[in-house]
């Protein structure tokens, strides 16, 4: 037994009481639980675009192939899943395709590719259905299936030059035309169509030069001189090894610099001069 000079408060009224502090706890409770969840989101956002920023790097230092490629970009899906937008989620997809195509996963490079389309179809974007056709093309040109290659690279490259699009500021690599001449020119010329090949090839060449983008000029030029060396052109292939070098050596492109003196001293030494081409070959 407790005495006590306070009057309790009726049994009702006490009720009413604890059930107001339960509320206010709850709703507290289910404050601090939005701000956490908010503060979550932000950081997911914030490590989302670092990881978008750290593939190129990744790419440069271990490899397109490289596990760390690959578990940067899978962590950065999850992340697109929660806080991403439509282009993201597409470029992420679009990495993890090109990895795969890069180290012969080609089985999962076709449902990249996949996904990509269904991506593209979802929130008709229209680059995002050229760029998905175009994913599409390289990985059944890459699995020996040349004439559908050959078939979605022509319409593709039908399309991009009717609706052209260009390319973004800071896009890092070729822009997506170029492939798509190049897989196209050379599934046809599995396909025994020389002269529509080398008819593509002026084409790509032009179509590089209208790009007004260095990086996919220079890799169009090797890729032509690889094509008349294919042809035995000599002449030709230096010539182009040439201009890719002189485009190389201008922005530092060591890749194209490396292919165009291999393929201009190769031209060299088909032609008669042994004695310069060979060495510079084998620098």
């Amino acid at each position: 037994y407790v005495e006590t000079s306070v009057p309790l408060a009726p049994p009702a009224e006490a009720a009413a009481y604890l059930a107001k502090n339960e509320e206010i706890d709850a709703r507290r409770d289910r404050l601090r639980a939005r701000v956490r969840a908010i503060e979550k989101a932000h950081r997911d956002r914030l490590e989302l675009e670092l990881r978008l920023l750290l593939g190129v790097p990744l790419h440069l230092t271990r490899g397109y192939a490289s596990a760390e490629v690959g578990e940067n970009y899978e962590r950065a899906g999850k992340l697109c899943a929660d806080v991403g937008d439509a282009r993201q989620l597409f470029e992420i997809v679009q990495s993890v395709w090109y990895r795969q195509s890069v180290a012969s996963e080609l089985d999962g490079a076709l449902r990249s590719a996949d996904e990509l389309a269904r991506i593209a179809a979802q929130h008709q974007v229209p680059e995002f259905s050229l760029r998905a056709e175009l994913a599409r093309g390289r990985t059944e040109f890459w699995k020996g299936n040349f004439r559908k290659a050959a078939d979605i690279l022509t319409r593709f490259l039908e399309e991009i030059e009717r609706h052209p699009f260009e390319a973004r500021d800071g896009m890092y690599g070729v822009h997506p035309a170029i492939p798509g001449f190049a897989l196209c020119g050379r599934a046809l010329w599995f396909l025994g169509r020389a002269d529509q090949a080398r008819a593509l090839a002026a084409r790509g060449l032009a179509y590089a030069e209208e790009s007004h983008h260095p990086f996919s000029l220079a890799a169009w030029l090797v890729h032509s001189a690889i094509f008349e060396a294919v042809c035995e052109n000599w002449e030709t292939t230096a010539d182009l090894a040439a201009r890719a070098a002189e485009i190389s050596a201008a922005n530092g492109f060591s890749h194209f610099a490396a292919l165009s003196r291999f393929f201009g001293a190769a031209a060299l030494a088909e032609q008669g001069d042994l004695e310069h081409g060979l060495p510079e070959m084998l620098a």
